[in-house]
């Protein structure tokens, strides 16, 4: 029970000063946060909810955000078993009524944006209990591309061991531990958590948080990467096509991070795109919201890239 959480405790006490997270993404760039700063961070954020009247086993709500609070939020929350239902902050007001509706939250949460260190604010949201499922880390709503977004709930043992799968493979595909993991995307569900964060958790390596890549940035997408020793990133496959289209070339002479993509179709051209222009595989992963992780990964081909047409399991 609870494996994410013990997961950052347990590197908390033992590479205390190693960083977690590694903010270059204004407006908290040059923020880093060790293991040990997330749980501190975590305590104080318990205190603070705790005191504005939360109680434990209730389901809230999280307004996603990149925020250095994000993830010692999310501890704080495990620590009292009070699993988030998350809530992208561009959703229209029809989305988040409908979430809100459908999983009745008791609080809802919010970081804060002043600037000033503030613990996060708390509201009550439903009039009545809302016990949490066991076990649950949060809870997540599909995109509802075939109907009505529909709830997931994410466990901690379902998702700690379905990234131990994923970080295994990660390992055979680049031939060795990963370290630095970049996240380019904005902070905006359960997807972006899992792949960095959790991914960053499971593995005791450092998340550093770049730029979002958008067509104004993508430009200097490599020479970040160079720059933060980044060895693993995911790319959707949108961000793939910005990359493909605007980025300048990368230097062949520094070594290419592991690169994946997923979470929508990508087109054989696109694939073969990057991996001609860059030089470096780009594996096609594919998963679920439903089972929580990737369950499948490309493999590298007698040419050294990654072929678009087959698979092979993360395991």
């Amino acid at each position: 029970m609870r494996e994410l959480l013990g997961r950052h405790e347990d590197l908390a006490s033992a590479r205390p000063d190693e960083p977690a997270v590694v903010h270059a993404r204004e407006p908290h760039a040059g923020t880093v946060q060790t293991w040990a700063d997330l749980c501190v961070r975590a305590g104080e954020i318990q205190e603070a909810l705790t005191d504005q009247g939360v109680k434990p086993h209730q389901v809230c709500s999280l307004v996603l955000k990149d925020h250095p609070d994000l993830v010692p939020t999310l501890l704080a929350l495990w620590r009292l078993d009070c699993p988030p239902v998350l809530l992208d902050a561009k959703w229209g007001a029809r989305m988040t009524s409908s979430v809100l509706a459908h999983s009745t939250p008791a609080f809802g949460v919010t970081l804060d944006d002043g600037g000033t260190g503030a613990p996060p604010a708390v509201a009550p949201l439903a009039p009545g209990p809302s016990d949490a499922p066991s076990d649950a880390v949060f809870i997540g709503y599909t995109s509802g591309s075939t109907g009505d977004p529909k709830a997931i709930v994410f466990t901690h043992e379902r998702l700690y061991e379905g990234t131990l799968g994923n970080a295994s493979a990660s390992k055979r595909l680049r031939g060795g531990p990963v370290r630095r993991i970049a996240r380019s995307m904005r902070m905006s569900g359960s997807g972006v958590i899992n792949l960095h964060h959790t991914w960053g958790a499971v593995l005791g390596a450092t998340v550093v948080v770049l730029p979002e890549l958008t067509v104004s940035t993508a430009r200097d997408y490599w020479a970040r990467i160079e720059a933060h020793g980044i060895d693993q990133t995911f790319l959707v496959p949108q961000l793939v096509e910005l990359v493909n289209r605007f980025a300048a070339d990368r230097d062949p002479g520094v070594d290419a991070p592991l690169c994946l993509t997923g979470s929508a179709p990508l087109s054989p051209r696109t694939q073969a795109r990057f991996q001609r222009r860059f030089g470096t595989p780009l594996y096609n992963a594919y998963g679920l919201s439903e089972t929580s992780s990737a369950a499948f990964f490309g493999h590298r081909g007698p040419d050294g890239l990654a072929p678009t047409a087959s698979a092979s399991p993360s395991g």
